[in-house]
């Protein structure tokens, strides 16, 4: 299927700025909660000490990371240590998982879906997390980085040196290498915890479990093993078929064997050992299972491993190999641990099978995929959506593995994934898998040319129109080769979306033309749609209003038989634009709320946080006060959560007016400034309605207050960050300090406008030449400067502000 699209290119027109569908909050409605920490699904047994000293480590440094082999409990102390913590990040904790990521390039990607952020049109993705993690007090939590560790190490750096609030756990078998980086080592549990993990985890597959007579039997058990809580709830697991005193003579007996062999190692003699108690049918599925870099279900276990998977996975749960959780439609999921997965995966080459097991691996989830475009085509988009965003990581590993064993599988795949990429934000993901694709396989074909269409939008959305157009150009050969009319009508179609932005609009006009013909000539109601939404976006630029409004009515008209519910919100949202630019101001709330009551059924909260923001702008062209602030602190929210700093510059204009229409112009007035900086800083610009509306009321604001006040408040909202513009904007006191320097930061910031240098400052504060630089670190953060000198001008006008009054 090639890709539906959004109405606009927000990098040129930002009142037409629509977002991409987000899936990580399935509600739609409800704000973004202030940590994903998954929950506890047995008890954290012991390391009081440890978490009490790594608590006051990470108040003093930035990056703590704890190391230590496989099956140590890294993982689980650090996300009880985050739980602890959980109060002094106001602004949110967020641990992400890096297990099944096998490419260094997409640790920004994955990093930026669990904050749940899109990229932003022409602005690198880092630049994307950095804003989003410069808001506040966040702490980073970064699971499994070793097979990782120089791309999450220059995602730290970059982000530590952009955030100056954050702090970063991580949990490696390496050091990051990163300046600054405080390593913790994390040992085996001390006797008395390593007692109680066992028994606790024992009484969990034996209920009638008596310790007593036993100790002594269990704490050498776990001597034997270090004290590494992995191989402790392993062996733990097995009281169901021996007494302890079994558990420790088969230790013994494997210790024996490793000493023989030099592998020492209470991870390989408890794994080891787990492998060889199984049956060998269980011993079969678990190494299959290692196949899988994400969770699965039974469907996906019964492909890969070619038998029924529901008695073989239960006993495997239950001897502690294989873990089960549930997805959030309530439905059953399985994973293996990393560590286990790795063993299972080294136990899967041994066996001999591994190349025909990863061949099930590939056809299943290619056979589903392609299963599930009929949901798609169906108008369960949402559905669709959901499945995929759920399987995601393992059609990363397909996509992986195709790439030199099935290269027409992989563009397969990767033409059907284009759509996902394109709702989901992850456009430089997405176009790094399609130039693989196509370098993988240069076979010509449909597949080929609807992969080469699909890549033309995601080219659009990164501003990258010269490649668009070379997509585009291969795409239209190969399906005109091919005698493909409609599919050639498909491709000339994003090509008339491609020449949008750039205003060609001669190009898209002959496109979309083109595109209505073939629709009408093949009876095909979609693309006689998209020829008809095309035109109506072109009519709309062009402001040709009354034009606009016929061909999108037709287009509405047109698409009810299409059942095609992201296509309703999407046209909807753009009838809203026309009737307002029209000033026909109840149909345009009419068609705003359509789209709004759209994107929420289809889980789409930016898009519905969008068209909220749209009727709170047509609100206050009706008159309608009560409900304008509501509805901008309601978008303004969404859209800061998910970075979309564009719509969030909309939002705070919205603001603007309204404090201007309650004369309080000098709060205006930052406002206008602190948005200004913020499309100042993404280089996006005001279309030319807004842009006139604006300037009206900004000159209004200038006149009432006068020259000097004007200049002062818009200096001070333009030196705002974007924490501090948001945070101004929601404070209910229109009084509020614009800037929030503590009394030594203002202390320093004056002293640096009397143009003394640092050694001058620390010895009229008597504090240290090394204090003195960190203050102005601050200081410049806090207020959005990159030098010492803008800190000069800032104080020297604070001073002047002061003085006046």
């Amino acid at each position: 299927m090639d890709t539906q699209h959004r109405l606009n290119n927000p990098k040129r027109d930002f009142s037409e700025a629509n977002a991409a569908l987000d899936l990580a909050h399935e509600s739609g409605g409800e704000s973004m909660a202030s940590q994903n920490l998954p929950a506890e699904l047995t008890t954290f047994v012991g390391r009081e000490r440890d978490l009490g000293e790594l608590a006051d480590v990470l108040s003093q440094v930035r990056l703590l990371t704890l190391t230590g082999p496989g099956g140590v409990g890294k993982s689980r102390l650090a996300t009880k240590l985050a739980y602890r913590l959980l109060d002094q990040y106001p602004e949110g904790i967020f641990m992400v998982e890096l297990a099944s990521t096998s490419e260094p390039d997409l640790v920004p990607n994955v990093v930026a879906a669990t904050l749940a952020l899109r990229e932003e049109p022409g602005q690198p993705l880092l630049e994307t997390l950095a804003a989003r993690l410069n808001q506040g007090r966040f702490l980073l939590l970064l699971d499994n980085c070793e097979h990782l560790a120089d791309s999450v190490a220059a995602l730290v750096l970059r982000l530590l040196q952009a955030c100056p609030d954050l702090r970063v756990l991580a949990a490696s078998r390496e050091s990051l290498k990163v300046p600054g980086e405080f390593l913790w080592q994390v040992g085996g549990l001390p006797q008395s915890d390593a007692l109680a993990l066992f028994m606790e985890r024992a009484r969990h597959v034996r209920r009638d479990f008596g310790y007593l007579d036993s100790v002594p039997t269990i704490v050498e058990i776990c001597r034997l093993l270090d004290g590494l809580p992995l191989a402790i709830e392993l062996a733990a697991a097995q009281v169901k078929l021996m007494p302890p005193a079994g558990i420790r003579a088969h230790l013994e007996d494997r210790f024996r064997l490793l000493v023989a062999s030099a592998r020492v190692d209470p991870r390989h003699a408890t794994l080891d050992w787990s492998y060889d108690l199984l049956t060998e049918d269980e011993r079969t599925v678990f190494r299959r299972l290692s196949v899988f870099p994400g969770s699965f279900d039974l469907s996906a276990t019964a492909s890969v491993c070619d038998t029924n998977p529901l008695p073989m996975l239960a006993r495997l749960v239950d001897k502690s190999m294989v873990a089960a959780t549930q997805d959030a439609q309530g439905m059953g999921r399985y994973h293996l641990l990393d560590t286990l997965r790795h063993y299972g995966h080294d136990r899967l080459g041994e066996s001999g099978e591994k190349d025909e097991v990863e061949r099930r691996f590939i056809g299943h989830f290619a056979r589903s995929f392609d299963a599930a475009a009929a949901q798609l085509a169906g108008g369960d988009q949402k559905a669709w959506l959901v499945r995929t965003e759920r399987d995601y990581e393992n059609l990363r590993g397909v996509l992986i593995l195709a790439r030199q064993r099935e290269p027409e599988t992989m563009v397969r795949l990767a033409a059907g994934l284009v759509w996902f990429w394109f709702v989901r934000g992850l456009w430089t993901e997405g176009i790094n898998w399609t130039e693989a694709a196509l370098k993988a396989s240069r076979e010509p074909g449909s597949e080929r040319a609807r992969l080469l269409a699909g890549a033309v939008s995601l080219a659009r959305l990164q501003n990258n129109y010269s490649e668009g157009r070379r997509y585009g150009a291969e795409s239209l050969r190969l399906r005109e080769e091919l005698g493909d009319e409609v599919g050639r009508a498909a491709t000339l179609f994003e090509l008339g979306w491609l020449a949008l932005p750039s205003h060609r609009f001669e190009q898209a006009e002959t496109r979309f033309q083109e595109v209505l013909r073939v629709g009408r000539e093949q009876n095909s109601p979609a693309l006689i749609a998209r020829g008809l939404f095309g035109l109506g976006q072109l009519r709309w630029r062009q402001a040709r209003l009354s034009e606009a409004r016929r061909i999108l009515l037709q287009c509405q008209t047109a698409s009810r038989a299409l059942d095609d519910t992201w296509l309703r919100e999407s046209l909807c949202d753009t009838l809203g634009h026309v009737f307002h630019d029209l000033r026909a101001l109840k149909q345009a709330r009419r068609y705003f709320r359509e789209s709004h009551d759209a994107a929420d059924a289809l889980g789409d909260r930016p898009m519905a946080a969008h068209t909220l923001m749209n009727m709170a702008y047509v609100d206050f062209d009706r008159g309608d006060g009560a409900a304008i602030a509501a509805s901008l602190e309601s978008s303004l929210r969404v859209f800061v959560e998910l970075g979309q700093r564009l719509d969030v510059s909309v939002c705070l204009d919205g603001f603007a007016l309204l404090a201007a229409e309650n004369e309080d112009y000098e709060r205006a007035l930052r406002l206008f400034a602190v948005a200004a900086a913020l499309r100042h800083s993404i280089g996006a610009v005001w279309s030319s309605g807004h842009s006139a509306r604006m300037k009206l009321v900004i000159d209004r604001a200038r006149k009432a207050i006068g020259p000097t006040r004007a200049e002062r408040c818009w200096n001070e909202g333009k030196s705002m960050n974007l924490e501090q513009g948001v945070k101004y904007t929601l404070a209910k006191d229109a009084e509020m300090a614009p800037i929030d320097l503590s009394r030594r930061e203002r202390e320093v910031a004056a002293l640096v406008g009397e143009g003394m240098t640092s050694p001058q400052i620390a010895a009229r504060l008597k504090i240290a030449e090394r204090t003195v630089d960190s203050h102005a670190e601050h200081i410049r953060n806090k207020l959005g400067l990159r030098s010492r000198a803008q800190i000069a001008v800032w104080a020297v006008r604070e001073l002047l502000s002061i003085q006046s009054h």
